[in-house]
């Protein structure tokens, strides 16, 4: 999905949107935020058990130690059903998935050095796949002039886009529209220098 002409479209975009501010724009997407791995264990497991009684049901004279035999290859196959990305989604609470995006937005803003900028005015646009999830984190300089809400619309139209498999498409309108933002608040200085790297990153 992320092919190097998308990749060049957004980077393209950033470079356009930072010619007006002295804000820097950095964007990343990742496949997904965390493995899940638990989830996939816990039905995994509780589909595993629904499955031996059904078995239990249907041959209740065998012996215990049969069941056993039964039981493991039912959790290997359990366990890779709830690896299928439609059902491993939908089996993982959508809170736990906002939390571990949200993480992994804050580690990659530290990580790529967002809070380092001169005047503290870095932003990332994060974009987890697996979850279709959005995160806009900006640093404390940006916080202190732009009013509290102000990403949130963002926010909502890149999920949007993202989820109708626009990637392109909504990551160059979420750049436009940061970059437009940042240049009330923050006007392209005369010795300004582009501190953060342009292009999409991916991980």
């Amino acid at each position: 999905m992320v092919t190097e002409a998308v990749k060049k479209a957004i980077e393209a975009a950033v470079k356009k949107a930072e010619e007006k501010t002295s804000g820097e724009i950095v964007t990343m997407i990742v496949p997904s935020s965390d493995s899940y791995m638990g989830a996939a264990w816990y039905w995994g497991f509780v589909l595993c058990l629904a499955l031996t009684f059904c078995f239990y049901l249907l041959f209740p004279h065998l012996k215990f130690v049969y069941y056993l035999f039964v039981e493991m290859p039912l959790m290997i196959v359990s366990f890779l059903i709830f690896h299928i990305p439609l059902l491993k989604r939908l089996s993982i609470p959508k809170k736990e998935m906002e939390e571990e995006v949200f993480q992994r937005a804050v580690e990659a803003f530290y990580k790529h050095n967002l809070h380092a900028t001169r005047d503290q005015n870095g932003i990332l646009i994060f974009v987890s796949l697996f979850e279709r999830r959005v995160q806009v984190l900006a640093d404390t300089g940006i916080h202190k002039k732009v009013p509290a809400g102000t990403w949130d619309e963002v926010v909502r139209q890149l999920t949007l886009d993202i989820r109708s498999c626009r990637i392109q498409e909504g990551f160059v309108r979420a750049v436009e529209t940061c970059g437009n933002i940042l240049s009330k608040y923050f006007p392209k200085k005369s010795d300004d220098q582009n501190e953060l790297p342009d292009t999409l990153m991916t991980e």
